[in-house]
């Protein structure tokens, strides 16, 4: 083979080659010209234009909402159902009615929050979802000093503590006489009847809070007798309990955002105070009543003479 086969031999190798690689380079850049718009379309639909209310933690029946038990979350359009409670740029969704109110069905965290699973405030059944199965809801009266002004909350425990009066013949006198008694403790709040003037919303107008009257705790049946009696013997006043019963609570609460156990049982209390025991001007009379008592025979008449200790 002469030298100029193989130049021409070899050139046309080259041609073909570059001819080759032109054609593949055009064909790719063609179907990506073609694939282009469709995918595109493709990447909108798929990118969430919806944010779906979903448990921020594991809610359980009868559990009272706080802001820190939900949470938004993106969620694909074509998944959003219509009990679902749903926001975008265009549908702001408000959740302050949530706030305080009670879980009908467990949910599970990350789930949506079903329009049917709560409870708002004023609905029907919403006291009877917030019981936990064999307790009883009992009103008692309250002033806003006994009901801690206003800064306990649906979903807090407190004690319940009685203050009593009594009247006690004293050497011939009628003394008055005050005691006080740690009567329940562990006792879930579930609700105080303090409300905002409808007023406010009107110009000129000052925003005025009506201090609760009554609230209302959660109880088994032989402490809502207690409660009953309690009520007619004297003043009743709330004593608020921290949200952690131990350290380990706190921690777990610190690291995790979890909320304390809500199981708690409430129980009868066993501390007391008795007027003589804060103030020495009632300890003095009741050293004069727990003196010794002599009695004097004079003939036929008998007399008994008191001494102070």
């Amino acid at each position: 083979m002469s030298a100029r086969s193989i130049v021409f031999l070899l050139l046309a190798v080259v041609v073909t080659g570059l001819t080759v690689l032109f054609a593949r380079g055009w064909l790719e850049r063609s179907r990506q010209t073609a694939r282009g718009p469709a995918a595109a379309v493709a990447t909108v639909e798929e990118k969430p234009t919806f944010e779906v209310l979903v448990a921020a933690r594991d809610l359980p029946v009868g559990r009272l909402l706080s802001p820190a038990d939900f949470t938004w979350q993106p969620w694909p359009e074509g998944n959003v159902s219509d009990a679902y409670t749903v926001r975008s740029k265009d549908k702001p969704a408000d959740t302050a009615s949530l706030n305080g109110a009670v879980m009908r069905r467990p949910v599970a965290k990350g789930q949506p929050i079903a329009k049917g699973a709560v409870v708002r405030k004023g609905e029907r059944g919403f006291l009877a979802a917030v019981l936990r199965p064999g307790y009883r809801a009992v009103a008692i009266p309250v002033t806003p000093a006994s009901s801690i002004a206003g800064l306990a909350q649906p979903g807090d425990f407190v004690d319940v503590i009685l203050s009593v009066e009594t009247t006690q013949s004293i050497d011939g006198q009628k003394v008055k006489r005050y005691g006080s008694q740690t009567v329940l403790t562990n006792v879930r709040l579930l609700a105080l009847d303090q409300k905002i003037n409808d007023d406010a919303a009107k110009k000129d107008v000052v925003k005025t809070v009506k201090p609760a009257k009554t609230a209302t705790l959660e109880v088994m049946p032989k402490q809502a007798e207690i409660l009953a009696l309690a009520a007619r013997l004297g003043v009743m006043s709330l004593s608020l309990q921290s949200l952690a019963r131990t350290e380990e609570d706190l921690n777990r609460m610190a690291e995790k955002t979890e909320s304390a156990d809500e199981q708690r049982p409430p129980e009868r209390g066993r501390s007391f105070t008795l007027d003589y025991q804060i103030s020495r001007f009632v300890n003095s009379t009741r050293k004069q009543q727990q003196g010794p008592v002599v009695r004097v025979a004079r003939g036929g008449t008998v007399t008994d003479q008191s001494f102070p200790q």
